[in-house]
């Protein structure tokens, strides 16, 4: 018996052993488990940031593109005010030099009208002077042809 009980005792000292040993393993295999929740844990997280990023970028990016778009808007808005401002200009240039030639037609015909009126004046006067002297003489002589006849 004594053999018996050299072998239950190794056979109890074996079991303890493998006991321990499993206790071991599974506080191991516990341990990494855990860490591996704690890794996917952190993964998650990282990608839940990454597409928190991600979807704030979009939003910066929809909004860049918006005032890109704006500003083409406007800068478009700016270039047909510009086209119109040169159109008004150009026109008022032509307008300022129409009313130049239509002054210096004006004053040309001004100078023409003061030069012509006293010589139509004169001629007028003359005219009138004819007509009243040849009246007169007329006059004159046609009264002298009666009494002659």
């Amino acid at each position: 018996m004594d053999e018996d009980s050299k072998i239950i005792e190794e056979l109890r000292q074996s079991n303890e052993y493998q006991k321990a040993q499993i206790l071991h393993l599974e506080k191991a295999l516990k341990q990494a488990i855990a860490g591996q929740e704690d890794v996917r844990m952190m993964n998650s997280n990282e990608i839940q940031k990454s597409k928190e990023m991600t979807e704030d970028l979009k939003k910066k990016l929809a909004n860049c593109m918006s005032t890109i778009e704006s500003k083409n808007v406007e800068l478009l808005n700016l270039q047909t005010a510009l086209g119109q401002y040169f159109a008004e200009v150009e026109a008022k240039v032509i307008f300022a030099s129409v009313s130049y030639r239509l002054c210096l037609m004006y004053c040309s015909l001004q100078v023409v009208f003061l030069t012509i009126v006293p010589v139509l004046i004169v001629i007028v006067v003359v005219v009138v002077v004819v007509v009243v002297l040849s009246g007169i003489f007329g006059a004159t002589v046609g009264f002298d042809k009666r009494r002659i006849s």
